[in-house]
């Protein structure tokens, strides 16, 4: 059954921002529990979902948290520096981010 997302898509722009972001959110969270308690089903949904009513938001929060992590990592850049490209920071994440436990 096709879900009906009329009063969804009819929000304001902050109220997509924040419903985008919960579903982004709530992905990672349920991908990263462990077994049994992953709920890969449901992340994809959210996934399905959160691509077809706000598709450039997930690069968008993909960005955020690479750049959350380099900063949790120790990534400063000098102030005269133009910020880092995601793929600039993936590559400073690889060499520098220490393995989570």
């Amino acid at each position: 059954m096709p879900l009906d997302i009329g009063p969804i898509t009819r929000s304001t722009a902050r109220d997509s921002y924040i419903m985008a972001q919960a579903l982004f959110v709530a992905m990672g969270v349920l991908r990263e529990r462990d077994h049994p308690f992953k709920e890969l089903s449901n992340a994809d949904d959210m996934e399905a979902i959160l691509d077809k009513l706000w598709p450039d938001m997930k690069a968008l929060f993909i960005s955020q948290e690479l750049r959350r992590r380099a900063y949790l990592a120790g990534y400063a850049p000098k102030a005269d520096e133009m910020p880092a490209t995601d793929d600039e920071l993936v590559e400073w994440l690889v060499r520098n981010e220490k393995p989570s436990k």
